[in-house]
């Protein structure tokens, strides 16, 4: 599964540039809920940014 499967590419790269924690909150409650484990949560919000960043 791609990420763009779940999400549509425009919402996500409406989140570049938001404040951290806003950001951190946001990847969790849309994406990490679903496919992630809490232990990893950091890990998956941190991964996100670096792409958008990136890009």
């Amino acid at each position: 599964m791609k990420l763009e499967d779940v999400l549509a590419p425009k919402t996500i790269r409406s989140w570049k540039d938001m404040p951290m924690q806003r950001f951190d909150n946001i990847v969790w409650e849309t994406l990490g809920r679903k496919y992630a484990r809490k232990e990893n949560q950091q890990w998956v919000s941190m991964t996100l940014k670096a792409s958008l960043c990136l890009n």
